[in-house]
């Protein structure tokens, strides 16, 4: 625990956020960019992405945050612009009740995860879910079903590692209802059931240091698992990417690179970050046992993967 004297950075994390969502705030209202194209929220997350890659001491004043949030809003403003006619609109008539669950096209999904997901990151491999109210338009919320490859969590379980699935990306666009993305994942468990009977279990990962509080897999009944240590973001070419992505670029595990070893394209993250929690679900039942919450190390992928 910190102390007085000595407090950790995960904790500058949770002083910033405020402050980095009222600025996120400000450069989308006042962005001389397609306004349709990016909301402030997306802006804040990727703020809290890239900000850890520099000196807290820094981000005392407001330069730094407004210099890198300029960046990034022009980052995504020009890589959304394009498939922003498919964005879905909120109308008057817009209610849960009214949006049907169906598959979602790999080809739509790797949009909409590459350009509006806080990661910026398409999972290959994967199986992806959505509801919409409009078969011609891009789904209100977007779930993708991965393959397990969680080593670190299942202790070599065989049978755990059979029959579970990650939850790897969950998205929703502004406007979407109410409750959509607890609803869509209850959807999601009733497919399994129908289609997919050997899947018994779901895991997924929360970043508590953008804030995510994990109410949506509460409403749904998920379970705290345990967490993730060693949290460390690693950046190729100054953009904030995922430990699967430096695998597939550069050939190994981010956590068995070093900046020397790849010359200038990667760096990380500066600040002692909040542990990734790590939920789970029966696909079948609310409960999933009610065991303490469990300490993991970082997941290492394959590099093949």
């Amino acid at each position: 625990m910190p102390t007085d004297s000595h407090r950790s950075e995960g904790d500058v994390v949770f002083s910033l956020l405020t402050r980095v969502r009222t600025i996120a705030e400000h450069l989308v209202l006042n962005g001389d960019h397609p306004e349709s194209t990016v909301d402030s929220f997306s802006l804040f997350l990727q703020l809290g992405l890239h900000l850890p890659r520099f000196e807290s001491e820094l981000l005392a004043s407001d330069k730094v945050i407004v210099a890198e949030g300029t960046r990034l809003l022009h980052r995504l403003a020009t890589n959304r612009y394009p498939t922003s006619n498919l964005v879905p609109r909120a109308t008057a008539e817009l209610r849960l009740a009214n949006l049907t669950f169906r598959p979602v096209p790999e080809e739509a999904a790797r949009c909409i995860l590459n350009e509006y997901h806080y990661l910026l990151s398409f999972r290959t491999g994967s199986m992806h879910f959505g509801l919409t109210d409009n078969a011609n338009q891009w789904p209100w919320v977007l779930l993708s079903l991965s393959p397990f490859d969680l080593q670190n969590i299942s202790n070599g379980d065989p049978h755990f590692e059979r029959s579970a699935r990650v939850l790897s990306r969950v998205y929703a666009f502004p406007g979407a209802p109410r409750n959509a993305i607890s609803f869509a994942i209850s959807r999601l468990r009733r497919w399994l059931v129908l289609n997919q009977p050997q899947v018994s279990t779901l895991v997924t990962y929360l970043n508590p240091n953008l804030g995510f509080t994990g109410a949506s897999y509460e409403a749904d009944n998920w379970r705290l698992l345990g967490y993730e240590h060693g949290t460390r973001y690693t950046y190729l070419d100054g953009n904030y990417t995922t430990t699967r992505r430096i695998a597939q670029v550069l050939g190994g595990p981010s956590n068995l690179l070093s900046a020397e070893s790849v010359g200038q394209r990667i760096s990380f993250s500066l600040w002692s970050l909040a542990p990734l929690r790590i939920y789970v679900r029966s696909v079948r039942h609310k409960n999933w046992g009610q065991e303490p919450p469990h300490d993991f190390h970082p997941w290492t992928p394959c590099v093949q993967d």
